[in-house]
Protein backbone atom coordinates (compact mmCIF):
# COMPACT_ATOMS: atom_id res chain seq x y z
CA UNK A 1 0.00 0.00 0.00
CA UNK A 2 2.99 2.44 0.81
CA UNK A 3 4.87 2.08 -2.58
CA UNK A 4 0.72 2.93 -4.18
CA UNK A 5 0.75 5.66 -1.87
CA UNK A 6 4.42 6.99 -2.91
CA UNK A 7 3.30 6.57 -6.74
CA UNK A 8 -0.24 8.14 -6.42
CA UNK A 9 1.50 11.28 -4.55
CA UNK A 10 3.55 11.89 -7.92
CA UNK A 11 1.05 11.39 -10.45
CA UNK A 12 -0.97 13.94 -7.77
CA UNK A 13 2.08 16.61 -8.17
CA UNK A 14 2.31 16.26 -11.76
CA UNK A 15 -1.73 16.95 -12.09
CA UNK A 16 -1.22 19.88 -9.33
CA UNK A 17 1.77 21.28 -11.54
CA UNK A 18 -0.27 21.23 -14.42
CA UNK A 19 -2.93 23.02 -12.77
CA UNK A 20 -1.36 25.72 -11.62
CA UNK A 21 0.94 26.10 -15.30
CA UNK A 22 -2.50 26.79 -17.24
CA UNK A 23 -4.36 28.22 -14.20
CA UNK A 24 -2.60 30.58 -11.92
CA UNK A 25 -5.54 30.77 -9.53
CA UNK A 26 -4.29 28.70 -6.85
CA UNK A 27 -1.07 28.19 -5.43
CA UNK A 28 -1.18 24.28 -5.27
CA UNK A 29 2.86 23.10 -3.72
CA UNK A 30 1.63 23.02 0.30
CA UNK A 31 -1.92 21.38 -1.04
CA UNK A 32 0.58 18.77 -2.11
CA UNK A 33 2.45 18.98 1.03
CA UNK A 34 -0.72 18.64 3.32
CA UNK A 35 -2.16 15.74 1.47
CA UNK A 36 0.95 14.25 1.60
CA UNK A 37 1.32 14.26 5.28
CA UNK A 38 -2.62 13.13 5.93
CA UNK A 39 -2.51 10.23 3.52
CA UNK A 40 0.79 8.51 5.06
CA UNK A 41 -1.03 8.86 8.38
CA UNK A 42 -3.73 6.89 7.20
CA UNK A 43 -1.98 3.83 6.30
CA UNK A 44 -0.37 3.60 9.61
CA UNK A 45 -2.95 1.78 11.57
CA UNK A 46 -1.27 2.07 14.96
CA UNK A 47 -1.33 5.99 14.40
CA UNK A 48 -5.36 5.29 13.91
CA UNK A 49 -5.87 3.37 16.83
CA UNK A 50 -4.16 6.00 18.85
CA UNK A 51 -6.70 8.81 17.00
CA UNK A 52 -9.47 6.53 18.31
CA UNK A 53 -8.60 6.94 21.28
CA UNK A 54 -7.99 10.40 21.41
CA UNK A 55 -11.58 10.81 20.28
CA UNK A 56 -12.66 8.44 23.19
CA UNK A 57 -11.35 10.95 25.11
CA UNK A 58 -13.16 14.07 23.55
CA UNK A 59 -16.23 12.55 23.89
CA UNK A 60 -16.07 10.27 27.05
CA UNK A 61 -19.34 11.64 28.85
CA UNK A 62 -21.04 11.83 25.61
CA UNK A 63 -23.54 9.59 25.00
CA UNK A 64 -25.18 11.04 21.31
CA UNK A 65 -21.81 10.12 20.10
CA UNK A 66 -20.76 6.29 19.76
CA UNK A 67 -16.78 5.51 19.28
CA UNK A 68 -15.62 2.04 18.47
CA UNK A 69 -13.20 0.66 20.64
CA UNK A 70 -9.59 -0.12 19.85
CA UNK A 71 -7.94 -4.53 20.43
CA UNK A 72 -4.80 -3.21 20.59
CA UNK A 73 -3.37 -6.96 20.76
CA UNK A 74 -4.72 -7.38 17.41
CA UNK A 75 -3.51 -3.85 15.60
CA UNK A 76 -0.50 -3.49 14.03
CA UNK A 77 0.92 -1.17 11.77
CA UNK A 78 -1.18 -3.38 8.94
CA UNK A 79 -3.94 -4.67 10.68
CA UNK A 80 -6.57 -2.49 13.16
CA UNK A 81 -9.00 -4.28 14.89
CA UNK A 82 -11.69 -2.69 16.78
CA UNK A 83 -15.97 -3.12 18.33
CA UNK A 84 -18.45 -3.43 15.70
CA UNK A 85 -20.54 -0.61 16.20
CA UNK A 86 -24.33 -1.39 14.63
CA UNK A 87 -26.24 1.32 12.50
CA UNK A 88 -27.60 2.45 9.65
CA UNK A 89 -26.43 4.98 6.84
CA UNK A 90 -27.72 7.69 5.81
CA UNK A 91 -29.75 6.87 2.68
CA UNK A 92 -31.24 4.03 5.54
CA UNK A 93 -31.82 6.46 8.00
CA UNK A 94 -33.66 8.79 5.51
CA UNK A 95 -36.01 6.49 3.87
CA UNK A 96 -36.99 5.45 7.81
CA UNK A 97 -37.12 9.05 8.89
CA UNK A 98 -38.78 10.53 5.54
CA UNK A 99 -41.62 12.28 7.76
CA UNK A 100 -39.54 12.31 10.79
CA UNK A 101 -38.47 16.11 10.96
CA UNK A 102 -37.51 16.05 14.44
CA UNK A 103 -35.33 13.13 14.12
CA UNK A 104 -33.80 14.31 11.38
CA UNK A 105 -33.25 17.65 13.50
CA UNK A 106 -31.57 15.61 16.28
CA UNK A 107 -29.21 13.55 13.47
CA UNK A 108 -28.31 17.50 11.80
CA UNK A 109 -27.30 18.61 15.68
CA UNK A 110 -25.44 15.44 16.19
CA UNK A 111 -23.39 15.69 13.69
CA UNK A 112 -22.25 19.30 13.99
CA UNK A 113 -21.12 18.33 17.47
CA UNK A 114 -19.35 15.11 16.57
CA UNK A 115 -17.52 16.78 13.91
CA UNK A 116 -16.63 20.62 15.40
CA UNK A 117 -16.61 19.32 18.99
CA UNK A 118 -13.67 18.45 18.61
CA UNK A 119 -12.22 21.48 16.59
CA UNK A 120 -13.41 24.29 19.21
CA UNK A 121 -13.13 22.63 22.50
CA UNK A 122 -9.35 20.61 20.98
CA UNK A 123 -8.06 22.16 17.68
CA UNK A 124 -8.51 18.73 16.66
CA UNK A 125 -10.49 17.87 13.05
CA UNK A 126 -11.76 14.20 11.60
CA UNK A 127 -10.61 14.62 8.03
CA UNK A 128 -12.62 12.47 6.18
CA UNK A 129 -16.27 13.62 6.53
CA UNK A 130 -17.81 11.47 3.66
CA UNK A 131 -21.32 9.09 4.33
CA UNK A 132 -19.59 6.37 4.53
CA UNK A 133 -17.48 7.21 7.71
CA UNK A 134 -20.43 7.76 10.00
CA UNK A 135 -23.72 5.99 10.56
CA UNK A 136 -26.59 6.16 12.85
CA UNK A 137 -28.37 4.56 15.67
CA UNK A 138 -32.42 4.04 15.24
CA UNK A 139 -32.81 7.18 17.73
CA UNK A 140 -30.21 9.77 15.89
CA UNK A 141 -27.23 9.03 17.75
CA UNK A 142 -23.99 8.92 15.89
CA UNK A 143 -21.48 5.88 15.05
CA UNK A 144 -18.01 7.90 14.17
CA UNK A 145 -15.50 5.51 11.98
CA UNK A 146 -12.15 5.92 9.73
CA UNK A 147 -9.98 7.84 11.94
CA UNK A 148 -7.00 7.70 9.82
CA UNK A 149 -7.08 10.82 8.83
CA UNK A 150 -6.62 13.55 11.64
CA UNK A 151 -5.76 16.97 11.82
CA UNK A 152 -4.45 18.42 14.61
CA UNK A 153 -4.25 22.38 14.00
CA UNK A 154 -2.83 25.27 16.60
CA UNK A 155 -4.72 26.73 19.02
CA UNK A 156 -3.83 29.94 17.18
CA UNK A 157 -5.10 28.74 14.37
CA UNK A 158 -8.46 28.05 15.46
CA UNK A 159 -8.81 31.19 17.40
CA UNK A 160 -8.44 32.76 13.68
CA UNK A 161 -11.11 31.07 12.64
CA UNK A 162 -13.42 32.55 15.39
CA UNK A 163 -11.80 35.62 14.76
CA UNK A 164 -12.52 35.55 11.18
CA UNK A 165 -15.95 34.67 12.24
CA UNK A 166 -16.69 38.01 14.55
CA UNK A 167 -14.78 40.33 12.24
CA UNK A 168 -17.51 39.41 9.34
CA UNK A 169 -20.27 40.00 11.86
CA UNK A 170 -19.01 43.32 13.30
CA UNK A 171 -17.34 44.00 10.01
CA UNK A 172 -13.91 44.86 11.70
CA UNK A 173 -11.11 44.46 9.14
CA UNK A 174 -8.14 45.06 11.07
CA UNK A 175 -9.01 42.36 13.23
CA UNK A 176 -10.11 39.95 9.77
CA UNK A 177 -6.88 40.78 8.64
CA UNK A 178 -5.10 38.93 12.06
CA UNK A 179 -7.17 36.19 11.30
CA UNK A 180 -5.98 36.02 7.48
CA UNK A 181 -2.43 36.54 8.56
CA UNK A 182 -2.37 33.96 11.78
CA UNK A 183 -3.63 31.50 9.00
CA UNK A 184 -0.28 32.25 6.99
CA UNK A 185 -2.05 33.85 3.91
CA UNK A 186 1.08 36.15 2.42
CA UNK A 187 1.18 39.95 0.84
CA UNK A 188 -2.34 41.08 2.04
CA UNK A 189 -4.24 43.46 0.04
CA UNK A 190 -7.35 45.93 0.79
CA UNK A 191 -8.65 44.18 -2.12
CA UNK A 192 -7.39 40.37 -1.32
CA UNK A 193 -9.90 41.12 1.90
CA UNK A 194 -12.35 41.70 0.13
CA UNK A 195 -12.39 38.75 -2.27
CA UNK A 196 -11.87 36.39 0.69
CA UNK A 197 -14.16 37.64 2.58
CA UNK A 198 -16.53 37.55 -0.15
CA UNK A 199 -16.02 33.50 -0.04
CA UNK A 200 -15.59 33.80 4.06
CA UNK A 201 -19.46 35.29 4.16
CA UNK A 202 -20.71 32.26 2.14
CA UNK A 203 -19.26 29.84 4.07
CA UNK A 204 -19.77 31.76 7.39
CA UNK A 205 -23.56 32.45 6.25
CA UNK A 206 -25.06 29.96 7.99
CA UNK A 207 -23.33 30.93 11.17
CA UNK A 208 -23.90 34.72 10.94
CA UNK A 209 -27.95 34.25 11.32
CA UNK A 210 -29.50 33.89 15.06
CA UNK A 211 -32.89 32.08 13.30
CA UNK A 212 -33.77 28.37 12.25
CA UNK A 213 -32.48 28.34 8.26
CA UNK A 214 -31.27 25.43 6.01
CA UNK A 215 -27.83 25.48 5.72
CA UNK A 216 -27.50 26.50 2.21
CA UNK A 217 -30.09 29.26 2.65
CA UNK A 218 -33.36 30.45 1.22
CA UNK A 219 -31.43 31.90 -2.00
CA UNK A 220 -31.72 30.84 -5.34
CA UNK A 221 -30.46 27.07 -6.58
CA UNK A 222 -26.97 27.30 -7.88
CA UNK A 223 -25.97 30.35 -5.64
CA UNK A 224 -22.98 29.12 -3.86
CA UNK A 225 -21.34 27.92 -7.40
CA UNK A 226 -22.11 32.00 -8.41
CA UNK A 227 -20.19 33.06 -5.08
CA UNK A 228 -17.28 30.46 -6.03
CA UNK A 229 -17.44 31.60 -9.84
CA UNK A 230 -16.98 35.27 -8.76
CA UNK A 231 -14.54 34.41 -5.93
CA UNK A 232 -12.02 32.63 -8.50
CA UNK A 233 -12.62 35.22 -10.99
CA UNK A 234 -11.04 38.19 -8.73
CA UNK A 235 -8.31 35.69 -7.11
CA UNK A 236 -7.37 35.36 -10.93
CA UNK A 237 -7.23 38.99 -11.80
CA UNK A 238 -4.97 39.90 -8.80
CA UNK A 239 -2.46 36.75 -9.81
CA UNK A 240 -3.86 34.04 -7.76
CA UNK A 241 -3.42 33.44 -3.84
CA UNK A 242 -1.87 30.41 -2.06
CA UNK A 243 -3.81 29.06 0.99
CA UNK A 244 -2.56 27.99 3.55
CA UNK A 245 -2.08 23.79 3.93
CA UNK A 246 -4.30 23.73 7.10
CA UNK A 247 -7.41 24.75 4.81
CA UNK A 248 -7.21 21.47 2.58
CA UNK A 249 -8.90 19.16 5.77
CA UNK A 250 -10.66 22.15 7.66
CA UNK A 251 -12.53 23.01 4.37
CA UNK A 252 -12.82 19.28 3.36
CA UNK A 253 -14.56 19.23 6.59
CA UNK A 254 -16.98 22.12 6.15
CA UNK A 255 -18.09 20.60 2.49
CA UNK A 256 -18.72 16.78 3.82
CA UNK A 257 -20.71 18.24 6.49
CA UNK A 258 -22.49 20.94 4.71
CA UNK A 259 -23.46 17.98 1.90
CA UNK A 260 -25.30 16.24 4.82
CA UNK A 261 -27.14 18.87 6.26
CA UNK A 262 -28.50 19.63 2.84
CA UNK A 263 -29.28 15.73 2.26
CA UNK A 264 -31.00 15.76 5.66
CA UNK A 265 -33.02 19.08 4.44
CA UNK A 266 -33.03 20.58 7.95
CA UNK A 267 -34.33 23.78 9.46
CA UNK A 268 -31.56 24.52 12.68
CA UNK A 269 -30.33 27.48 14.08
CA UNK A 270 -26.55 27.37 13.01
CA UNK A 271 -26.01 30.49 14.92
CA UNK A 272 -26.61 28.99 18.25
CA UNK A 273 -25.46 26.02 17.18
CA UNK A 274 -21.77 27.33 16.35
CA UNK A 275 -22.05 29.83 19.19
CA UNK A 276 -22.19 27.00 22.06
CA UNK A 277 -19.03 25.18 21.19
CA UNK A 278 -17.30 28.63 20.96
CA UNK A 279 -18.35 30.59 23.97
CA UNK A 280 -15.85 28.80 26.44
CA UNK A 281 -12.70 28.78 24.25
CA UNK A 282 -9.91 30.61 25.93
CA UNK A 283 -6.36 30.21 24.09
CA UNK A 284 -4.93 28.45 27.01
CA UNK A 285 -7.48 26.51 28.57
CA UNK A 286 -7.74 24.76 25.03
CA UNK A 287 -4.08 24.38 24.59
CA UNK A 288 -4.07 22.47 27.85
CA UNK A 289 -7.11 20.60 27.03
CA UNK A 290 -5.13 19.42 23.57
CA UNK A 291 -2.29 18.46 25.55
CA UNK A 292 -3.88 16.34 28.40
CA UNK A 293 -5.50 13.91 25.68
CA UNK A 294 -2.48 13.97 23.11
CA UNK A 295 0.10 13.19 25.38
Amino acid sequence: MLSTVKADLVQLKIVLNLFEKFNKVIKTNKIHSEIKERLFEEIDYINEAKNIKIFKKIFKNETKINIPCIFSQYTTPKLITMSWLEGLSINSLLKSSFNNRKLREKVATNIFNAWYKPLYSFAIIHGDPHFGNYSFTKNGNVNLFDFGCVRVFSVNFVKAVINLYQALREKNIDLAVEAYKTWGFKNITKELIGILNLWASYIYGPLLEDKKRLIQGDGKKGYGFEVANKVYKKLKAIGGVEPPKEFVFIDRAAIGMGSLFMKLNVRLNWYELFNNLIKDFELNHIKKKQEEILY
